[in-house]
């Protein structure tokens, strides 16, 4: 089953990125190493883990916020802000940092570009994740890795909406009540995007909240 991340019953990646961790990684995330323990801010707690980066019930999230420099098939993605959480039906973990002002919208694609982490091993950690260019590829407990996807573009042959980074990392720098880190993509001829985040952590039980 594929699904387009804003759409839940769509097209693309969300649902195959969570892959089979019994199955082939096909190659590429043997290739990735395991998250740096260098990555983790030194003002912050060296052991937050998976569970301290999991959709809290009583958060509030207001928006967050990112900056991504760099183009992409010459064009820019200027996001409004930054959100993580679990999708509701894939039970995977993304960041986004969406061009519209949306937040912890999940069902629905947002107007203008939106740059998604996904993290197919589960809640992100303090650590440096390789970026792996197929979301289809299993997860390595012991080589956690993620991708990263920028949709929204408007192909005049009807090619698809969305680029997949090839290469790069994403370090997360802490977990909490938001998640901030950055990220450095190479998606080959088309561009090169990196950036930073401060991403608010969506409650579990949020469907879609405009940002004011």
């Amino acid at each position: 089953m594929a699904m387009r991340f804003f759409h839940a019953m769509s097209m693309t990646l969300l649902l195959l990125a969570c892959g089979d961790d019994d199955g082939d990684d096909g190659g590429s995330a043997a290739d990735a190493s395991t998250p740096s323990a260098d990555a983790a801010d030194p003002g912050g707690d060296p052991d937050a883990g998976a569970a301290d980066a999991a959709p809290s019930a009583d958060a509030a999230p207001s928006g967050g916020s990112a900056t991504i420099e760099g183009t992409l098939d010459d064009e820019t993605v200027e996001p409004s802000g930054a959100w993580y959480g679990e999708h509701p039906l894939a039970g995977d973990f993304v960041l986004a940092m969406p061009e519209a002002d949306v937040t912890c919208e999940f069902e629905s694609r947002p107007e203008g570009l939106v740059a998604l982490v996904g993290f197919p091993c589960g809640a992100a950690e303090v650590a440096t994740y390789p970026v792996v260019e197929d979301p289809e590829a299993p997860c390595d407990p012991e080589a956690p890795h993620v991708w990263v996807l920028v949709e929204g573009f408007d192909f005049t042959d009807g090619g698809g909406s969305e680029f997949v980074a090839a290469t790069g990392t994403v370090t997360i720098r802490s977990v909490g009540d938001a998640i901030t880190g950055s990220f450095e993509a190479g998606f080959g001829a088309d561009g090169a995007l990196s950036g930073s985040f401060a991403a608010d952590v969506c409650p579990a039980s949020i469907g879609a909240t405009a940002v004011e």
